[in-house]
């Protein structure tokens, strides 16, 4: 039993510290833009609109496949709102992001940038 509610705690602990992404490398800026290497830097990325207007470098392909289970099936909230929209640098050096899924129909702006101004 305890070790069963070790392993519950653990897990709970886990999804919490993951639920908003992983912050990627790098420090945001031109000479060392965020590092964007796995579908949990993305998600870091949608869920932290106070970095929209930094510096973003994908440096591997991500298969986003799991994206069709997130937000109760609504999938991958896109980058940047209407109110708040994505104003960075995203250099996807030719890298490939697949499978991603976004069933918001509702929704203005629908990709992986929702709404941009000046990027």
């Amino acid at each position: 039993m305890k070790l069963f509610l070790l392993t519950t705690l653990f897990v709970f602990t886990l999804s919490f510290i993951f639920a908003d992404g992983v912050q990627p490398s790098g420090a945001g800026t031109e000479s060392s833009p965020y590092q964007i290497a796995s579908l949990d830097n993305l998600l870091w990325l949608s869920t932290n609109s106070s970095y929209w207007g930094d510096y973003f470098m994908q440096t591997a392909d991500i298969d986003a496949s799991d994206t069709q289970n997130w937000n109760s099936g609504a999938g991958f909230s896109p980058v940047g709102t209407e109110g708040d929209p994505f104003s960075g640098d995203f250099n996807g050096q030719g890298n490939v992001i697949s499978n991603l899924t976004i069933n918001r129909p509702s929704l203005g702006g629908c990709g992986l940038f929702g709404y941009t101004d000046g990027a």
